[in-house]
């Protein structure tokens, strides 16, 4: 159509974060909120940087859940990556948020081989006001829940890598 395309183009794998999403940007206006700053200096230490990012979208009325999954499984190293599961938007209980099974990172599997649990003892469901987040380790099993809403989810995914030891960063 000859109109112009303002999309910024996709980050490259190991940019530092703090190249990312400059003003105007809601996910940049995110990241920089104090808190958010003081969950990743401490989780990951200082510099991260960028691993991918995604956008998952649940439709109205879906009702059908993702598989629940384990990403992340081929990282040989010994750190461990932050996954922030952000929702720009109000999702209530029942509209589509993310499924997880706390302390489920400790066991690791082959992604989907857990895609035919349903019902695990413990599983929680994240949903809340908008901008809401949720901070996970790589290895949480989780899943996209059912949309039982009148209305699309909308969650953004993004994963950081850390560039140093993750050793005695906590702020508490």
């Amino acid at each position: 159509t000859g109109a112009s395309d303002d999309r910024r183009p996709k980050p490259v794998s190991g940019t530092p974060l703090d190249q990312l999403y400059p003003d105007p940007s809601p996910i940049g206006a995110m990241l920089r909120l104090p808190r958010i700053q003081g969950i990743l200096r401490s989780l990951l230490g200082p510099d991260p940087v960028y691993d991918h990012d995604w956008v998952h979208v649940r439709e109205r009325g879906d009702l059908v859940d993702q598989l629940l999954h384990q990403d992340a499984i081929i990282d040989p190293t010994l750190a461990f990556d932050v996954q922030l599961f952000w929702f720009p938007h109000d999702v209530a209980p029942g509209e589509g948020g993310t499924g997880l099974v706390p302390a489920s990172h400790l066991r690791v599997v082959n992604e989907v081989d857990i895609g035919r649990y349903q019902n695990l003892a413990g599983q929680r469901d994240i949903s809340g006001p908008a901008g809401t987040v949720a901070v996970f380790h790589q290895g949480l099993w989780h899943r996209g829940r059912a949309n039982r809403s009148r209305r699309r989810r909308v969650m953004y995914k993004l994963r950081l890598n850390p560039t140093a030891p993750q050793v005695r960063h906590w702020d508490l």
